[in-house]
C-alpha cells in the first residue's frame, strides 16, 4: 500500500485568526486531507478548506469524502466557498452523525447563506454513520466512529487501511473518554489531538483538551505521533512556538500547509 500524504488545511477552532502573528501556525479553522492512494479523504470543513477545494480543482479531483466531526460553525464554514461543489462534474460525499443534513442546512441556506448545499452544482450527498459503526468511504479504507466527549455530541474517527491507522480527535475533553479513547487509539501511527488549552488552563465542561493530555494520551495508547491543533484563536506564534518546544520532538505542532506521511 502506497503511504498516506496528511495535509494540513486549518488549524484554528473556535474561530479565525487573521493576523500577522499567526502567520506560522495559520489562521483557518479544521481541516486536514488524507491521501491514499488516487482517493481523497477529508477531516472537517473549516474555513481551511477554501484552500483545499481550490488545490483539489486544480488537480481534477472529482470525488471527495468529507468526514465531519460535529456541525460547529468553525468545522463547516468552508462549505460556502468549496470550489469542487461549484463543478458539475464531482461527487462530494458527506459523513457525519444522523441530522448532519438538518443541521448545516440551518447555517448554510437562506436566510444566512443565499443558497443551500443541495443546490450547489455537484453532487452532494449525506450520509448518516452512528457510535461505534465501521464504514467505507472508500475502496479498501476503513474507517471507525467514536462518541466525543464534547457538549451537543462529535465524532472522533479512526482510519484503517494496509496496516495503518489514522485517530483524528478533535473537540474532545480528555477527562471524559480517556480510557476508551486510548483503547481506540491504540497503535495509531498518527493521533490528530485536540490542543486547545495550554496546560493548566483548561476548563471542564468546554470539550476541549491540552497538547500535554495528548502526550499522555499518546503513551498511553502507543502512538506513533501525535499532531496538535485545534488551537485558540488567542493563541499567537510566540506563544505555540514555546509550547511546542516544551512539548518534546514526538509531539508535532500543525502548521498550515505542513505535510506529513504514514
Amino acid at each position: 500500500m502506497n503511504e498516506w500524504i496528511i495535509r494540513v488545511w486549518g488549524t484554528r477552532g473556535g474561530g479565525c485568526a487573521p493576523r500577522k502573528e499567526y502567520m506560522v501556525y495559520g489562521g483557518n479553522t479544521s481541516c486536514f486531507s488524507v491521501e491514499i492512494g488516487n482517493e481523497v479523504i477529508v477531516f472537517d470543513a473549516g474555513t481551511g478548506l477554501t484552500a483545499l477545494g481550490k488545490e483539489l480543482a486544480g488537480r481534477g479531483v472529482k470525488n471527495i469524502n468529507i468526514l465531519l466531526s460535529h456541525p460547529h460553525l468553525d468545522h463547516i464554514a468552508g462549505l460556502t466557498d468549496f470550489a469542487p461543489l461549484s463543478d458539475p462534474s464531482s461527487k462530494v460525499v458527506i459523513w457525519g452523525r444522523a441530522g448532519l443534513d438538518r443541521d448545516i442546512s440551518r447555517m448554510i441556506g437562506p436566510p444566512i447563506w443565499p443558497v443551500s448545499i443541495s443546490q450547489y452544482s455537484a453532487e452532494a450527498v449525506f450520509k448518516s454513520v452512528g457510535e461505534g459503526e465501521t464504514f467505507s468511504p472508500v475502496g479498501g479504507v476503513k474507517v471507525v466512529t467514536m462518541n466525543a466527549s464534547h457538549p451537543g455530541g462529535s465524532f472522533i474517527y479512526k482510519l484503517e487501511c494496509g496496516g495503518k491507522k489514522l485517530v483524528y480527535a478533535l473537540d474532545n475533553e480528555y477527562a471524559g473518554n480517556n480510557v476508551e479513547l486510548a483503547k481506540f487509539a491504540y497503535g495509531a501511527d498518527l493521533m490528530i489531538w485536540d490542543a486547545s488549552f495550554a496546560p493548566g488552563k483548561e476548563i471542564g465542561g468546554w470539550g476541549h483538551s491540552t497538547w500535554a493530555q495528548g502526550v499522555e494520551l499518546g503513551r498511553t495508547a502507543y502512538a506513533g505521533r501525535v499532531l496538535m491543533t485545534h488551537f485558540s484563536k488567542d493563541m499567537n506564534d510566540e506563544l505555540l512556538t514555546a509550547m511546542e518546544n516544551e512539548a518534546g520532538e514526538r509531539c508535532i505542532f500543525a502548521k498550515e500547509g505542513m505535510v506529513l506521511t504514514i
